[in-house]
């Protein structure tokens, strides 16, 4: 991306190290976790501190902020989470920005919907307004470039997208295997970046509490 918009590589991971540091800095989860461990922790000897919430109606609410590197630049997510008797609800807004033009997205989802004693459920919709992607030899890249005009590139024309995803997981006492799968138009979300595509996961794991 560098090469193709005519700036240094050094300027843009520096920018992006200072946006992705002060995300950081600024999320209310990360901020809290640093007051639990090495004030609730190592000072009280605390083992177990709740997740921070404000409550509105009964409903414990939390915000997270997050930087995602994109072939066009970064984006900025805030997720918001709502914890309720049936799961956890989220909803993600996020914008992007960079060289390769702008982007937008939202993802609306629900975990730990619970069909079982031993069984939850996941969903969540994605949608999404980006640069259009193409794949040339070199890896993927913004736009077409044969079919830029001679002079500096143009940045590529914002497509609209979207992926639905499904997650399942089965518990057995400290035993947990979750099974997840999805599809998608064509953008930046999931395995393959460029065309329309489906995806399946299966993980494998161990609690310790």
């Amino acid at each position: 991306m560098a090469d193709r918009y005519g700036r240094r590589q050094s300027d843009l991971q520096r920018s992006y190290l200072i946006s992705a540091v002060v995300m950081e800095l600024l999320d209310p989860f990360f901020l809290y976790s640093v007051y639990a461990i090495f004030d609730r922790f190592l000072v009280f000897g605390e083992r177990s501190v709740p997740v921070p919430a404000i409550c509105f109606q009964g409903i414990p609410l939390g915000v997270s902020t997050h930087l995602d590197p994109v072939p066009w630049g970064v984006e900025y997510r805030l997720d918001l989470l709502a914890r309720t008797a049936l799961g956890t609800v989220v909803l993600a807004p996020r914008v992007g920005a960079g060289p390769g033009g702008s982007s937008a997205g939202l993802v609306l989802g629900i975990q730990g919907l619970r069909l079982d004693e031993r069984v939850r459920l996941g969903a969540d919709l994605d949608l999404w307004l980006q640069p259009e992607l193409s794949v040339l030899s070199e890896g993927v890249v913004l736009g077409r470039p044969p079919l830029d005009p001679p002079g500096p590139p143009s940045r590529a024309p914002r497509k609209v997208g979207a992926g639905v995803h499904l997650e399942l997981t089965f518990q057995q006492d400290h035993w947990l295997v979750g099974f997840r799968a999805g599809a998608k138009t064509a953008g930046l979300s999931g395995i393959d970046p460029v065309a329309p595509a489906l995806e399946s996961t299966i993980v494998l794991g161990l609690r310790l509490d």
